[in-house]
């Protein structure tokens, strides 16, 4: 899942909670420069850009969860369909269940 964030800051309060609560196994934070228009005014901003890993069955719990501690009105949440290397992917699933032994 890619999240726009405010800034760096903001990216690694919902990376702590969201990894805390298991909707993501790992987050990577990674500044970047956005343009876009928002209310009738065109404009770059810098942002930070929060990478999220986690699986299919818990993608909407993340995404909702994401939103509720975002600063932005509209937060640009997005995620795709992707693969990754079995013993990542093997972890991500094991990082990410309600009551995970550790």
């Amino acid at each position: 899942m890619l999240v726009s964030c405010r800034n760096a800051s903001e990216a690694r309060k919902i990376a702590q909670a969201v990894v805390a609560e298991r909707l993501a196994a790992c987050a990577s934070v990674m500044p970047c420069s956005s343009f876009f228009e928002w209310k009738c005014k065109r404009r770059w901003e810098n942002e930070a850009l929060l990478l999220l890993k986690t699986t299919a069955a818990r993608r909407r719990a993340l995404a909702v969860r994401v939103a509720q501690l975002h600063s932005y009105a509209l937060p640009g949440i997005e995620w795709w369909n992707t693969g990754a290397e079995s013993r990542f992917a093997k972890w991500v699933a094991a990082s990410t269940v309600r009551s995970a032994q550790h």
